[in-house]
């Protein structure tokens, strides 16, 4: 199933388990032509919000969190966009530290 992802990215050291729960953690744009289930998806880049809808499609996460500290026109336009799309998104740089859950 991996090979279906851009051959440049390597997801498997970007993907881990903890608490029991896959996370992946993505540095740049990343685009997939399968889907692949993570129950909580790490954006560490500037995302814009056309992404964010593709992301959530091809992983299903339970949780994205948007770690990039980028500027604010972007981030608040991927939070609004989250709200909108009911896309359960966490923002770092409006709600500080996340803290995943084991439950």
């Amino acid at each position: 199933m991996w090979s279906a992802w851009q051959k440049k990215y390597d997801v498997n050291k970007n993907t881990f388990i903890f608490l029991g729960k896959k996370v992946l953690v993505l540095q740049a744009p990343f685009y997939a032509n399968a889907a692949f289930h993570v129950d909580a998806l790490i954006i560490n880049y500037n995302l814009h919000p056309p992404d964010l809808q593709s992301l959530y499609t091809c992983f299903t996460p339970q949780q994205i969190i948007l770690a990039y500290n980028g500027p604010a026109k972007n981030t608040q336009n991927c939070y609004e966009t989250a709200l909108q799309a009911n896309i359960p998104l966490y923002c770092v740089k409006y709600q500080g530290a996340f803290i995943l859950s084991a439950n």
